[in-house]
């Protein structure tokens, strides 16, 4: 057991996650991430971007920066960047993925 998020990112592939000595969750971290969280893209464009695609939840662009929040299970991270390519022009990206902290905080917040 540990209290420590970064002892669970670093060697578990399965999380247990108790509230008050009951089970709430038991599986994979990877399973526990997708159900429970929207994967981010970080874009530098000129442009703002606007889109409509199925899986995208939310685009913010303040300042020559997008974020793209996108559930994982409706489009892949490849597929949207192609999609975002066709209408404009990118000069960088990055894919972040949730980290377990964030993911255990919305757990304990919103609950299961």
């Amino acid at each position: 057991t540990t209290h420590d998020i970064g002892d669970i990112e670093d060697l578990c592939e399965s999380i247990v996650v108790l509230d008050e000595g009951r089970k709430i969750y038991d599986g994979t971290l990877d399973e526990l991430v997708n159900k429970f969280t929207s994967r981010r893209i970080i874009l530098e464009t000129e442009d703002a971007i606007e889109l409509e695609i199925e899986g995208v939840e939310e685009i913010e662009s303040i300042n020559g920066k997008t974020k793209i929040l996108f559930d994982s299970e409706k489009i892949s991270a490849s597929e949207l960047m192609n999609k975002v390519l066709e209408r404009y022009d990118v000069g960088d990206f990055q894919i972040k993925e949730p980290d377990i902290e964030m993911v255990v905080k919305k757990i304990y917040n919103e609950g299961i």
